[in-house]
């Protein structure tokens, strides 16, 4: 109901009179994870503050997938890789067919050293999820970024396909079409950028790129 202070004052009331169960710790731990999201002054201490509840959790829950899988996702956004692949890992083994992991193992793995197992980790992710866009977002980016612009434009085009309200889906497919260095499509990047800027009117970036292809 938008109330956070309620919630975690009722939370910390159980866990005071007695109930230190896992789920009252997965709770605050959620709590503290969607208030991070704000990226305010106070994130990190969000994110540090879910990383203590969900590892209360895991402890008193081995098993909890969830609670691992959320433990990971405090820990990339504070920058922990070592402890983020340990938890991600974990929870592949709990449960293997959770499209969530895979995608989460990728971007842990979005570098130049370890393309191919990102690489992997996306064609999971696309071939258990039944939203697929943001794996072929990604993966389009990571093919961008390597300057496989021929998959680039191939795997940003799905990535439209299945978000078309997606902004930054229509620009990673603009840039792949704009930034090959021997036969860029200037048109069709110009028809991509004009559809960011349809979705978000005020990316400077994309005017900026949009110009720049008109040019």
């Amino acid at each position: 109901q938008g109330d956070p202070s309620a919630a975690e004052d009722t939370l910390r009331t159980a866990l005071q009179q007695g109930q230190k169960v896992a789920d009252i710790y997965h709770a605050l731990g959620m709590l503290y994870l969607r208030l991070s999201g704000a990226k305010d002054e106070n994130r990190n201490e969000y994110l540090k503050g879910a990383i203590s509840e969900f590892e209360y959790e895991v402890k008193l829950n081995p098993q909890s997938f969830d609670g691992h899988l959320n433990l990971a996702k405090a820990h990339t956004e504070l920058e922990h890789p070592n402890e983020a692949l340990r938890e991600y890992e974990t929870a592949l083994k709990l449960n293997p067919k959770v499209p969530d992991t895979y995608i989460g193992l990728a971007v842990l793995n979005n570098s130049s050293q370890r393309y191919p197992y990102a690489v992997k980790y996306l064609q999971e992710y696309i071939k258990l999820s039944p939203n697929k866009g943001p794996g072929y977002a990604l993966l389009s980016r990571m093919h961008l970024n390597m300057r496989e612009y021929a998959k680039a434009i191939e795997t940003g085009k799905l990535a439209a396909q299945t978000m078309p309200d997606s902004g930054s889906s229509w620009y990673i497919l603009a840039q792949a079409y704009s930034y090959q260095p021997t036969k860029q499509d200037w048109n069709a990047a110009v028809d991509a950028y004009q559809h960011v800027i349809k979705l978000v009117p005020n990316w400077a970036n994309a005017h900026y790129e949009l110009g720049r292809a008109l040019e």
